[in-house]
């Protein structure tokens, strides 16, 4: 109890800490953010390689074994941990003076990335490289030139025939393999998240039915950050959760409008915002993700000293 009440604030102090040791440059907080996304995925890309390996690519189990301790971890839990890579395209595509080097590593870190999700079939995590890059594409239009923005569209009508062309995309394939079996619930288990949206229903209802709580045994686990601290804590663990969840919204506004030719760090602090909120629609993620939400604490912390500071240095 002691720990879950201290890591998460400490992670968000220690963000401040963080930016204010950077002299709240934008571009280094920029690379820091990126070298964040990549140790968070770390252990989890170690762990798929690592399956992929010794299981190969068309294994039946998504569960795999923790590259370091052996056991066993659900395809999900370990799944999150790539969210923030799967941002990558979006972060590539925002015109910035970056080294040719990053853009390179980045590229081959989403590659990886890309093939670890395949091998455990997260639809989550191919869902925030999509809604990633659309809202990217929504922000950066009206600050670039028609022929930038055509030239982008272009590029990614491209690659998507090629891949459509040149990869097997079917169930039935190899690459697509560990999606086979989600897939038999059709259209209507797809647009329930696999039968989320009724749990989040019962879990809202219970919010003035059984305010204190209830028992997991009910009806599993909600699979949402909000509903399942109401579930645990009741209404004293909900809103003081919700209340911080505005506060962060608030905060990553701030920060992504103090300085608009910062247009790489806004990228990257916009879209991982976007993929922390899609895993934590759609996951428990105190009871498994801990050390995730205490990454976004510390993010938070980041985007909160970078926004509230006055002087702006590139």
């Amino acid at each position: 109890i002691v720990l879950y009440a201290i890591v998460p604030p400490a992670f968000y102090l220690l963000g401040k800490l963080i930016t204010i040791r950077l002299d709240h440059s934008s571009t280094r907080i920029y690379y820091i953010l990126i070298a964040i996304a990549i140790l968070l995925s770390s252990t989890s890309m170690l762990s798929v390689i690592k399956g992929i390996q010794e299981l190969g690519f068309a294994s039946v189990d998504r569960n795999l074994p923790n590259f370091w301790s052996g056991a066993i971890v659900s395809a999900t839990l370990m799944g999150a941990y790539f969210s923030l890579n799967m941002c990558i395209p979006a972060i590539i595509m925002a015109k910035q003076k970056k080294s040719a080097i990053l853009k390179i590593i980045l590229a081959i870190t989403y590659l990886i990335t890309l093939v670890c999700v395949l091998k455990i079939g997260s639809r989550t995590q191919l869902g925030i490289t999509v809604l990633t890059l659309m809202i990217t594409l929504l922000y950066l239009f009206p600050k670039q030139s028609l022929q930038r923005n055509l030239a982008m569209i272009f590029v990614f009508i491209g690659l998507v025939a090629y891949a459509s062309t040149k990869l097997d995309l079917s169930l039935d394939g190899e690459l697509l393999s560990a999606f086979a079996g989600r897939s038999e619930g059709g259209v209507e288990e797809l647009a329930s998240g696999g039968g989320r949206t009724d749990k989040w229903v019962k879990s809202l209802i219970n919010i003035y039915k059984r305010p204190l709580g209830w028992d997991v045994e009910d009806f599993g686990h909600s699979h949402n950050l909000w509903l399942d601290a109401l579930r645990v804590g009741g209404v004293l663990s909900f809103f003081p959760l919700v209340f911080f969840t505005a506060r962060a919204l608030a905060i990553i506004k701030k920060a992504i409008k103090k300085n608009k030719k910062a247009v790489g760090l806004n990228v990257v602090m916009l879209t991982t915002f976007v993929a922390f909120f899609m895993v934590f629609m759609v996951e428990p993620i105190l009871e498994g993700l801990f050390i995730y939400f205490s990454v976004f604490c510390l993010i938070v912390g980041i985007a909160d000293e970078y926004g509230t500071s006055k002087p702006i240095i590139d």
